[in-house]
């Protein structure tokens, strides 16, 4: 890795620090970059930490109005610009050759403290021989005397102030170095330190080099006694950082802190810690009288804003500071750094506060609920939960995918999407909804011979738990798919993932039962399988779709282990994410297979009617002569999204202990949904069936305009993609599937993607995909994306597919992208 970097402009435009990290992604390689933007573990706290602070209110005051907002604050009785200093960041010399010192300069041009880290690259006294207020950062080492000396150091070098860091008793799991076999460069070490405190090129197997080198040389068993003895050693004035727990602050106050720094250490350590803004919440409330400050999380100077009126005398700047010295050394530091002061000048004047107190006097809040600050009213704290008291599910990744997604478009509303796997909405009608509720209803009246009273009855009462279109359902079935069943055999459900769910519940017994499934798969299958603690079996994909004598093996080790496999889910044609279709002798050999290893196979099939072929393959319950099969069905794609009409058929009979039958798998499944969601909207119901009534119940015959519309996207998609990446062209290899129906197609590009690429993309080149790694059970990040263009008309795809090129090609020319 070279010292060199050269700036990123023109253009040089930093309206946000987004734009600042865009612009630093590309400036920096990939290791790099993500050593300092990621996090620990599935990186929950860091998203955590953005949606706590978006999520906070602070009400503004008005009247009379504010002309001119000064932001000058006293830390630590001594005058600052703004009531902010720059947080410690080991090695800075990663994202610039003048690293540190650049950055000191930097904060001393903005009017701001430095807090040197332990972990620098240049010697302290070289920083603070550049002018700012400098603080120094100190981690416990295990030899003390180490510890001793470096504030020696500090004293003489005219440190201001000890920031002592109390939670890394060991570094957290930062999976992108482990991924990226992180380790220092040779010119970058540890210049505050010598000998083997500064062993971080070592060479680590399943953990980064720098996780090796803190487990070394860091002392787990640091006290408050420790802390204590530090307030003992030095005048320098001191603050604890590191703190989430009110009895914790309390701690450090009776340890002699003169403050404390709340943080969660900007997601890198604990990835199940609450946020930031909301820890400083309980503490500000629990803690009267303690000097509190805030860090993690903060992006922009409203983030500063609602730490003051939270409860902090001062914030720590981190992640914004680096980005801005990566694309531009001093001058990159300083105008990220300016940039949020005049965004917190901004914020004061918006909320009615001349000076940082008044700040501290604002009435703040959480979404709805606010928490009104005054002299004559006690205060009453909103009832809160924490995250570890709830599912374990709720914190994992997966679950945050399609929030994530929605969240990129909703701020990016201009751009192209080709994430969401929507149906067309060129051919709906308001009046299509009344005309084919009033078909159903003459249903109901002819030819099931119910009254006038009865019908409306039956769409405006309580229903069934099976609902009321078994029957139309099952000549649908027969129509379209050759699948001839009982209507006695299916449950309507509300969309296909309560079929999912309710399959799942009814099979899986205790925690030895597992389901199985293609990895990559569908979210939906994967979410709700966590929520019931129900382990998921990931199967490598084949050629088409699924590794057969994958899915063999894995049964097998699985019984092996002692887990019993249950069900194997699969989407046989086009299936979501891979766009994959399974020819019929491969579905003849999953049939035999099932049998043999005693499972069931849970066929989705959302998909598979969207496509010119003349002959599609038939489904798995059509080959089905040994009741393996549990049908999956939507009415989503296929009648109206919006009505959420589902269903499964279930046709295996279900017997009683003492062998005699008690019923068809379905009444069962209609039992677990009394108690999920009694019954499915006969209205919606209602709904889908006169669309089925009108065409036939043929829902090939309904959806004519839709599989054309549906093809001839996936047409322009695949010649785009053959246009702008023709074979040999310009040296960038993109490579895609081509999938003859559905929705959806993988392409895979010359460098890894990510969420936070996606965010430049969509903010940069105005169009948005899906990462495949929301596919992925541990969420491995790859090369892959998928698209889909269901949702797009013609002139959106070739536009999207042009700024979707030109993404691919400038980043894959980039250091970040090449591989």
């Amino acid at each position: 890795m070279s010292d060199a970097r050269s700036a990123v402009r023109p253009p040089f435009d930093l309206f946000t620090a987004s734009d600042a990290e865009a612009l630093a992604r590309r400036a920096l390689p990939a290791e790099v970059y993500d050593f300092v933007a990621g996090g620990a573990g599935s990186e929950a706290v860091l998203r955590r930490n953005r949606r706590a602070l978006d999520a906070t209110i602070v009400t503004p005051r008005v009247l009379p109005q504010v002309v001119r907002a000064q932001t000058h604050a006293a830390l630590l009785r001594t005058p600052a610009a703004a009531p902010m200093a720059v947080a410690p960041m080991a090695y800075q010399r990663l994202v610039n050759p003048q690293g540190e010192l650049a950055l000191a300069r930097a904060a001393r041009r903005a009017g701001l403290p430095y807090v040197a880290a332990m972990l620098s690259s240049y010697p302290l006294e070289e920083i603070t021989a550049q002018g700012a207020r400098t603080w120094l950062q100190v981690y416990w080492l295990r030899d003390r005397a180490v510890t001793e000396a470096l504030i020696e150091r500090a004293e003489a070098a005219g440190v201001e102030a000890l920031v002592v860091t109390v939670d890394v008793p060991r570094m957290g799991r930062r999976l992108r170095d482990m991924r990226n076999g992180f380790r220092l460069p040779e010119h970058v070490r540890a210049a505050n330190l010598t000998g083997g405190e500064t062993s971080a090129h070592t060479k680590a197997w399943g953990a980064s080099a720098l996780m090796v080198h803190t487990a070394e040389a860091f002392d787990p068993t640091l006290s408050w006694r420790d802390v204590a003895w530090l307030r003992e050693r030095t005048l320098l004035p001191l603050l604890v950082k590191g703190v989430l727990h009110p009895d914790d602050a309390k701690e450090a106050v009776k340890a002699g802190a003169d403050a404390v720094i709340v943080s969660n250490h900007g997601g890198r350590q604990s990835d199940s810690a609450p946020a930031s803004i909301d820890a400083l919440r309980t503490l500000a409330e629990t803690c009267p009288g303690a000097d509190l400050w805030f860090d993690s999380g903060i992006r922009e100077g409203g983030d500063v804003l609602k730490a003051l009126a939270v409860g902090a005398s001062g914030a720590l700047i981190g992640r914004p500071a680096l980005w801005g010295l990566a694309i531009d050394g001093e001058e990159g530091a300083f105008r990220g750094l300016d940039l949020i002061t005049a965004e917190l000048e901004d914020a004061m004047m918006m909320a009615g506060c001349p000076t940082v107190d008044a700040c501290r006097r604002l009435s703040v809040g959480r979404e709805e609920m606010t928490v009104r600050r005054t002299d004559s009213e006690p205060e009453v704290a909103a009832a809160t939960i924490r995250l570890a008291d709830l599912h374990a599910s709720l914190a994992e990744p997966i679950m945050e995918s399609m929030e994530l997604l929605n969240e990129i478009a909703e701020r990016h509303p201009k751009a192209i999407s080709f994430a969401a796997g929507r149906p067309h909405e060129g051919t709906w009608q308001m009046e299509d909804v009344q005309r084919y509720l009033h078909a159903f209803y003459g249903h109901l009246c002819t030819e099931r011979g119910l009254s006038r009273q009865e019908a409306t009855r039956t769409l405006f009462q309580y229903g069934p738990s099976k609902g009321i279109l078994g029957d139309l359902i099952a000549r649908n079935l027969a129509t379209d798919e050759g699948i001839h069943v009982a209507p006695e055999a299916i449950v309507t459900t509300v969309g296909c993932q309560e079929a999912v769910l309710l399959a799942l519940r009814t099979l899986c017994v205790n925690e030895r039962d597992a389901v199985l499934a293609v990895s990559p798969t569908y979210v939906g299958l994967a979410g709700a399988a966590r929520l019931l603690d129900i382990p998921v079996l990931s199967v490598p994909p084949g050629e088409n779709g699924v590794a057969l004598e994958k899915l063999r093996d894995t049964v097998r080790a699985a019984r092996q282990s002692g887990l019993r496999p249950r069900a194997f889910y699969v989407i046989p044609d086009f299936s979501n994410p891979l766009g994959a279709t399974l020819p019929l002798e491969e579905r003849k050999a999953l049939l035999a297979m099932a049998a043999e290893e005693d499972f069931f196979l849970l066929e989705d099939n959302p998909y598979g009617l969207f496509t010119t072929e003349a002959a599609r393959p038939p489904t798995l319950k059509s080959l089905d002569t040994g009741a393996r099969v549990i049908y999956l069905g939507s009415f989503a794609k296929t009648a109206l999204p919006g009505a959420r009409v589902g269903y499964v058929v279930a046709d295996q009979e279900v017997t009683d202990a003492s062998g005699m039958p008690r019923g068809l798998l379905a009444d069962e499944l209609a039992r677990v949904k009394s108690m999920v969601t009694v019954n499915t909207s006969p209205l919606a119901q209602a709904v889908v069936g006169g669309k089925l009534i009108e065409h036939g119940e043929s829902l090939r015959a309904a959806n004519e305009r839709e599989i054309a519309v549906y093809a001839r996207n996936m047409r322009l998609v695949l010649a785009g993609l053959s246009e702008h990446f023709p074979p040999g062209g310009d040296g960038v290899r993109v490579t895609w599937n081509s999938p003859t129906g559905g929705f959806f197609l993988v392409v895979t590009l010359p460098f890894r993607v990510d969420d936070a690429l996606l965010e430049e993309c969509a903010s940069r080149y105005g169009v948005i995909w899906t990462p495949m790694h929301h596919f992925y059970a541990h969420g491995e990040e790859s090369c892959q994306i998928r698209l889909s263009a269901s949702l797009l008309d013609p002139p959106q795809i070739t536009t999207g597919l042009e700024r979707l090129a030109a993404f691919i090609h400038d980043h894959a020319r980039e250091p970040r992208g090449a591989r």
